[in-house]
């Protein structure tokens, strides 16, 4: 290898893994992970996230650590081989808030995070759709209860109390999952914007592209492709000042770069079209 070259290998299990030969896609990940085992649904049947959630998270890994990589070659002027497997890399991203008694040696406890894991932590159904609704403070939780005329819930010790709160948060959502059915989601929406409480109604996919926030941030835009017309993508959601950002382009047909890769490599004109008439290479009618 290169002295210079940063090098990156993202396979699904780690080559010093007795699994590092199991063939890895984003299902078995997130089954593997425990990912599906969170989302079970009510009678505890596992379900994968609708959302290719560990080919994602590897990708955002892999990203981050060749950044590292590549800070570290600008310092030293060395390279590196780096190893972000899938499997290692979404039970980190999982057990981050997950580990509980198992921080401690010997372990205090279970695993799990006992308010991502309560049973009532969900959107809960208005009058009219679903909302999520999320109390955090002591405030927070003492104003709801006594916005819905439930002063003795307000008053509870699991209410005003923190610790005892934590200990007792499936018996508090599910009072917030009887009592959301009162009022439509607008209702609830005006109620708790004036009550400063965490809440917003539910979209559903299509919602989004209708969502006023995003269409004045621009999220959705429409452009040119060059063989399939007009489309619509999600652009880069992040900006940076201070610096010229390039224009995402759409994704390049195949054999477009062909022609101008196998130029800066030194091919001539006659040799490139001899790879081409013998099928060694495609080429695109578009060149990138």
């Amino acid at each position: 290898m290169k002295p210079d070259l940063v090098y990156c290998g993202a396979q699904g299990f780690g080559e010093e893994g007795p699994s590092s030969d199991v063939p890895a896609y984003d299902d078995i990940i997130q089954a593997a992970s425990g990912l599906s085992y969170l989302n079970s649904d009510s009678e505890g049947r596992p379900r994968y996230l609708p959302t290719i959630v560990a080919d994602k998270v590897a990708g955002l890994q892999l990203a981050i650590a060749v950044l590292g990589g590549l800070i570290n070659k600008l310092r030293t002027g060395k390279g590196c081989f780096i190893e972000s497997p899938m499997f290692e890399g979404l039970v980190a991203f999982l057990m981050v808030e997950q580990m509980a008694g198992y921080s401690y040696v010997p372990s205090v406890g279970g695993t799990g995070y006992d308010r991502l894991t309560a049973p009532f932590r969900r959107p809960y159904p208005t009058a009219d759709g679903f909302i999520a609704i999320l109390p955090y403070s002591t405030k927070n939780w003492v104003d709801f209860f006594t916005m819905m005329n439930r002063p003795e819930l307000a008053e509870l010790e699991i209410v005003r109390d923190p610790i005892k709160r934590s200990e007792n948060i499936n018996t508090l959502y599910e009072r917030l999952y009887e009592i959301a059915p009162e009022k439509t989601t607008d209702e609830w929406c005006e109620i708790l914007r004036n009550a400063n409480i965490p809440h917003t109604r539910v979209n559903r996919l299509d919602d989004l592209l209708e969502d006023p926030h995003l269409q004045q941030v621009g999220l959705f835009e429409e452009y040119e492709h060059p063989s399939e017309g007009k489309m619509r993508r999600v652009r880069s959601h992040y900006s940076m000042q201070g610096i010229n950002e390039s224009q995402d382009n759409p994704t390049q047909l195949i054999g477009q770069s062909t022609h101008r890769v196998l130029s800066e490599l030194g091919y001539t004109e006659e040799e490139i079209r001899m790879l081409k008439a013998s099928n060694v290479v495609k080429l695109s009618a578009v060149n990138g």
